[in-house]
């Protein structure tokens, strides 16, 4: 572009006149490429054979008209030449706009110093990702803990397999079958309980009911953990969303300036004047006189 600014200055032709003043002297032109191809130096006579008399055909141009012929042909020179600065001029203008259309954001910045800066998500680390119960205290923590082992170990021994089922499995048995004979071996043994299966039942009701309490905890336990994961998803969406705002508010507002810069830009160059070279002067004057009459 600082290239062809030689086309611009304060003070000149709009487009339009250009093009005006461009169409005038194509004309010139035209006119005057006409007469350079009438010009003839050859006077044309002709006579019947036999007779002295000559019948003039044509009269050629003297020499005063070499001096008119080399001013017309600078003159056709400088025409063009003006066509040329004007056309390119145009040209240029309308090349200028038509770049502008296509301006990328690098470019932008390098014309206006103007960057589109938009914010990195910030990256928080949530401590529930890895352990779940990260935001209980300590106390909270170990009865978490204690609530859940105790939950698994009482359900396996408590299941139909686990070791408790099965000792007062035995001991139910026992009271129904006390004695067994073992004809082969010839034994007879006596099963009798070691503690009263009162106590025992009673004992393991306890054991159903700490169960149930420690299901329970857990089940609580769970419940907040699951209400603070949710919750902490509902920040991060938040957070995220107001994050989305930003930026978004951000590249709105690049963006805004860059199609104002745009129109600005497309106003001024519309609006630049084409300068007539000195060289041009005399030959734009001529023309320019001719759309007159």
């Amino acid at each position: 572009m600082v290239k062809d600014n030689v086309f611009f200055g304060e003070s000149g032709l709009t487009s339009t006149s250009a093009n005006h003043i461009a169409n005038l002297a194509k004309e010139f032109v035209k006119s005057a490429e006409a007469k350079l191809s009438s010009f003839n130096f050859l006077t044309e006579e002709v006579a019947l054979i036999g007779c002295d008399k000559q019948t003039k055909l044509a009269q050629g141009m003297d020499a005063s008209v070499l001096t008119s012929m080399r001013q017309l042909l600078d003159q056709v020179v400088e025409a063009k030449a003006l066509i040329a600065w004007l056309r390119e001029a145009i040209k240029t203008k309308d090349k200028w706009i038509v770049n502008l259309e296509a301006i990328d954001d690098n470019e932008y910045e390098r014309l206006t110093g103007l960057k589109l800066v938009v914010k990195e998500k910030p990256v928080k680390e949530r401590a529930f990702v890895n352990d779940p119960t990260s935001f209980l205290s300590v106390e909270e923590r170990a009865d978490n803990l204690i609530a859940t082992q105790l939950s698994t170990l009482y359900s396996e021994a408590l299941a139909d397999d686990g070791c408790l089922a099965n000792a007062l499995k035995q001991l139910h048995d026992a009271e129904l079958n006390p004695i067994v004979v073992n004809n082969a071996d010839k034994l007879i043994t006596e099963s009798k309980p070691s503690v009263s299966p009162d106590a025992v039942q009673s004992a393991f009701s306890a054991f159903n009911d700490t169960l149930a309490d420690m299901n329970k905890k857990c089940a609580m336990g769970n419940q907040q953990i699951t209400e603070y994961r949710q919750q902490t998803q509902r920040t991060e969406s938040d957070e995220n969303s107001e994050f989305e705002k930003d930026n978004a508010e951000t590249v709105n507002a690049f963006y805004k300036a860059k199609k104002q810069y745009i129109l600005a830009e497309k106003w001024r160059i519309a609006h630049l004047k084409i300068i007539i070279p000195n060289d041009l002067k005399p030959i734009y004057e001529k023309v320019s006189n001719l759309g007159k009459h």
